[in-house]
């Protein structure tokens, strides 16, 4: 009976340790974070945009964009706390960072359970830093124009949908792959995607389109049953939220949807030559894993997101005056993080020795990561793009 008591008093205690490492790992990568921000936060660019248009929002008649969760967001940190919309545009970008980090840490534990604590969590901080290797235009200042990017932090509502990207995945991920029954994820799901479609909806557009094409191809092998409330989770408050966005959006200021491959990205010699740039670390991951024999359905839905995406993202523009705003290449960007992160997790399921050529590409991105993440830092912000 004492044994049992002790065991169950260790087993509570290491469970406590571990929830209070987390927390530790989550207040440290929000701070870390937050310093990337700082440097875009006090200067013109879409940071200040974002913020000025918060203040113009007294009523909810006010509002005039379909995408307001990041200006809600801000009111509702300045009211509660009194601190300037500045600062509470870094607190909320830290804290998504923060998020990010908990959630893939916990994917990760999840696979690869033998995994010292310390290692999973350097993993998941570092793929949140990795960036595109931009070796080839570093020394003649572009660091970002004409590559796709997976890390970006100048403009707030990108880093909300990288958020709430993460959360769809793991959420959709648990429950049709996984098959788990939990009440929480089936109102997390929906959830995710409302606010995801409220702050910026470049993953829904394509995160939608590919799910519904997995859920159909796996009704015709399994039940309807739990195909048909996979598709209500996502698809029904998706589509009502994006029509009235769209009907808001584009009726209002005559512009529409088209199709004008390279466009925005100033032609297709420049992003093909940079391109490579962007998915070393996915390409070497996948081909390990395919060795290994550990290249995961989860890991091919996110080569499929990435496929949908980069069309989307080189191929569709928006007709009108916001045609070189580029608005859909932040499509590219979202579903390239998505595979860093995927790859990541799916080689921690695997022997590290193994995965070791693909923790090296990995590494070399994590180190154009930190210097992208610090240039600002050194040099003017805008100087370097």
């Amino acid at each position: 009976m004492e044994q049992a008591v002790a065991g169950t008093s260790f087993f509570w205690t290491k469970k406590f340790q571990e929830s209070a490492a987390f927390v530790i790992f989550a207040i440290l990568v929000s701070l870390t974070f937050a310093l990337a921000f700082i440097p875009y936060a006090y200067q013109a660019g879409d940071i200040a945009l974002h913020i000025e248009y918060a203040k113009t929002i007294c009523h909810f008649s006010d509002i005039s964009s379909p995408h307001f969760l990041l200006q809600i967001l801000l009111i509702g940190v300045n009211g509660a706390t009194g601190i300037g919309y500045e600062a509470a545009t870094i607190l909320i970008m830290a804290l998504c960072y923060g998020g990010m980090a908990v959630i893939i840490a916990k994917r990760l534990r999840r696979v690869a359970p033998q995994a010292k604590l310390a290692g999973v969590f350097a993993v998941s901080a570092s793929v949140l830093v990795a960036s595109h290797i931009f070796l080839q235009t570093a020394f003649v200042h572009n660091f970002y124009y004409g590559y796709v990017s997976p890390v970006v932090y100048h403009n707030p509502t990108q880093t909300l949908c990288k958020i709430f990207s993460v959360v769809i995945v793991y959420a959709y991920f648990a429950l049709s792959f996984d098959e788990r029954k939990s009440a929480a994820l089936l109102v997390v799901l929906p959830l995710a995607i409302v606010l995801s479609a409220l702050a910026k909806p470049s993953f829904l557009i394509v995160f939608l389109p590919c799910a519904f094409a997995v859920e159909i191809a796996r009704a015709t092998r399994s039940s309807w049953r739990e195909v048909a409330r996979n598709l209500a989770l996502f698809v029904l408050p998706a589509l009502i939220v994006l029509v009235f966005q769209y009907r808001m959006n584009f009726s209002a200021s005559g512009a529409g949807i088209g199709f004008s491959p390279f466009e925005v990205f100033g032609g297709a010699k420049d992003v093909l030559l940079k391109f490579p740039a962007s998915i070393f670390f996915p390409v070497i991951a996948s081909w390990v894993l395919y060795r290994a024999g550990g290249f995961t359905k989860k890991l091919a839905f996110a080569w499929f997101l990435y496929g949908v995406g980069m069309f989307v993202g080189f191929c569709i523009v928006e007709t009108g005056p916001r045609l070189m705003h580029g608005n859909f290449a932040w499509t590219a960007q979202v579903v390239t993080f998505v595979l860093y992160i995927e790859s990541a997790i799916s080689l921690g399921a695997i022997e590290w020795r193994k995965a070791l050529p693909a923790w090296c590409a990995f590494g070399l991105h994590v180190i154009f990561g930190a210097i992208w993440f610090a240039t600002p830092y050194f040099m003017l912000v805008g100087t370097y793009w």
